[in-house]
């Protein structure tokens, strides 16, 4: 959550980097270690009344995984 310059172009860069976020999620925690059922990531944008931005990742995953799968989002 932070800061943001509300812009078609900054729009666009977000969207981009939402489509990349959930591909490389679905690539690495779903097909490559088979850890999660489902993952996807969002982006949130506003110009109103400040321009403010957030992003959000959820999964499910079952009990044994979930360790595992909370540590891979780790910063």
């Amino acid at each position: 959550m932070g800061d943001y310059a509300y812009n078609d172009q900054e729009n666009i860069n977000m969207d981009a980097l939402e489509s990349i976020l959930n591909i490389k999620l679905i690539e690495r925690l779903r097909e490559e270690e088979s850890g999660v059922y489902g993952v996807g990531a969002g982006a949130s944008y506003n110009k109103f009344p400040k321009g403010r931005y957030s992003f959000s990742i959820g999964f499910g995953t079952s009990k044994e995984n979930n360790q595992s799968s909370e540590s891979k989002f780790r910063i």
